[in-house]
């Protein structure tokens, strides 16, 4: 019988102790890591009875009986092992629905950017307030406003324009100014002490909270008309969490009427080796929306629209289609603003791509508002794909075969598939 001595040092043994604990969503490629086989087959069971290579139940999962394919333990050691199945389309990542239609919101789909001005002087006092509680020093909060306003009135540019590639020298100059009131020598010296999340308490968590939700009430909220380019955005809703519907009636019915519109810069216009797209209208664009009639993409389709595919690898593939997707939502776009369709439907991959120039445009401030999108460890930045792209899922994670038990009903197999997202 153990000691009340021998429980006191297991209590205290800190590996049985939680020090910290973190949820993130796997990406494409982590999925593709984890998995040791591809599902490719519908049929789990052959006539026989046995599992099907390829199914659901391939014994490279784990096998119930016997010997495994991948471990070669046999059925009482072997953990188990993951697979994944290949989507063809990306889709919408359940879990976050709402937060894509709240970024859907917020986002003008002409010029891909936030419907507020985020290179404002409050977007600035926005940011640097967040950093100062990351780096422990909420008492300083009230002096930054003051100091940055009486930087910029002093003709001193903090941050010209907030963006993914001038991020760095914008932080340092964020930096310096919360060094000077939190009376420390120098931003590197703040930087090379560790403060960043140190020494965050409940209550620098909570004023963290309200500094974010009060600036998202101005930011998530849905204008028809962009105030950046003037364009018509549209009145949005979703299809049931499968697509946005993108309603331009009244833009449409302004363009019969006559009316002027704001001219706009042609993102299609020619240049070296960019030939300029023909006007493609919706049912060109979407036949398998059903409207009208609609061609086929066949071999000739880059042909047809002077679409230049660049060569790839399999692992590129993601790029191509991105570069497709790009050229398309130009060209529907163009008939939003001739008058010549009314109403869009966008499904995954018409938004994710939305997303991707967003990010381009926006992705500093995202970053900064959201912490799903400023990850640290190497395996979130897949390749040179946005970290937006974790809205969207492309492969879909299959537990092991010991977690997915069998189930017989009247001499019939029930598969039972948990899909780990």
């Amino acid at each position: 019988m153990a000691s009340s001595a021998d429980l006191s040092v297991k209590q205290n043994r800190s590996f049985m102790q939680f020090d910290a604990m973190e949820m993130k969503i796997y990406t494409s490629e982590e999925v593709r890591k984890i998995s040791v086989m591809e599902i490719t087959k519908a049929d789990t069971f052959d006539e026989v009875g046995f599992p099907t290579r390829g199914g659901l139940y391939d014994l490279r999962l784990g096998p119930s009986e016997g010997v495994c394919d991948t471990c070669r333990l046999s059925d009482n050691h072997c953990p188990g092992h993951y697979g994944h199945i290949e989507l063809a389309l990306p889709v919408f990542n359940p879990l976050l629905f709402s937060f894509i239609n709240n970024i859907m919101k917020a986002t003008c789909i002409h010029c891909h950017r936030f419907t507020i001005d985020t290179n404002s002087i409050p977007t600035k006092i926005l940011i640097a307030k967040l950093r100062a509680i990351d780096f422990g020093f909420s008492e300083i909060l009230e002096s930054i406003s003051g100091e940055i306003k009486n930087r910029i009135a002093n003709g001193e540019a903090i941050g010209e324009k907030i963006e993914l590639l001038g991020e760095q020298a914008f932080l340092r100059e964020i930096d310096s100014i919360i060094a000077k009131l939190a009376n420390i020598d120098s931003a590197d010296f703040l930087n090379s002490k560790n403060y960043f999340n140190q020494n965050i308490l409940r209550n620098d968590l909570n004023e963290k909270e309200i500094l974010i939700k009060t600036f998202l009430k101005e930011l998530l909220k849905r204008k028809t008309r962009c105030p950046i380019c003037k364009r018509p955005n549209g009145y949005l809703r979703n299809d049931f969490k499968r697509a946005f519907l993108l309603d331009f009636t009244k833009q449409a019915n302004a363009v019969k009427a006559g009316r002027s519109l704001p001219k706009i810069e042609n993102k299609s216009s020619p240049t070296k080796g960019h030939p300029q797209l023909p006007q493609v209208s919706i049912e060109d664009l979407r036949p398998d929306l059903g409207i009208g009639g609609g061609m086929e993409f066949d071999i000739d389709f880059d042909k047809k629209f002077g679409l230049t595919t660049p060569k790839s690898k399999v692992s590129d593939i993601s790029f191509t289609t991105s570069s497709l997707c790009d050229q398309l939502l130009d060209a529907q776009l163009q008939q939003i603003i001739i008058g010549k369709c009314d109403k869009l439907a966008w499904r995954a991959s018409e938004v994710r791509e939305h997303f991707r120039l967003v990010w381009q445009r926006e992705g500093f401030l995202l970053k900064h508002l959201f912490p799903l999108f400023n990850e640290k460890d190497e395996g979130f930045c897949f390749g040179n794909l946005p970290s937006i792209d974790s809205l969207f899922i492309e492969t879909v994670l299959v537990e092991p075969s010991r977690f997915r038990p069998i189930r017989y009903l009247i001499l019939k197999n029930l598969n039972i598939l948990l899909l780990l997202i």
